[in-house]
């Protein structure tokens, strides 16, 4: 991992150089959002409360364009207040997909008449 590295958004030209460090652990301390590289495994994030590495996109996490931008993990989904929600399942109470474009079913989607996540044949 190259901790510290930042570069400028414009150009990605280097503006402080970065140092090579083995990766951090789940839950060790991070560079949020002062590095373009947190030190955190690429399947974590630095979580910006915490700032500590975090799964990415784990249950309750920011989805929102700051956050995950829209990604959430296995089974989550993207809820229309930018938090990571588990999924409903079939035949489940739901709400038809948010602007954001995520649908809350896990199988199917949310059917906007009956509120109820449903299989759709065409």
């Amino acid at each position: 991992s190259c901790t510290g590295l930042v570069t400028a958004p414009s150009s990605g030209a280097v503006t402080t150089p970065g140092k090579c460090e083995p990766f951090l652990d789940l839950s060790q301390a991070c560079a949020y959002p002062s590095s373009n590289n947190s030190g955190c495994p690429w399947d974590t994030m630095c979580d910006a409360s915490s700032k500590t590495c975090a799964p990415y996109g784990a249950a309750g996490a920011d989805c929102s364009s700051s956050g995950t931008a829209g990604y959430c993990g296995d089974y989550l989904y993207c809820d229309a207040n930018s938090k990571c929600s588990a999924q409903v399942g079939f035949g489940g109470a739901c709400t038809p997909a948010a602007a954001n474009g995520n649908d809350p079913c896990q199988a199917g989607s949310c059917d906007a008449t009956t509120k109820t996540c449903a299989l759709t044949c065409k």
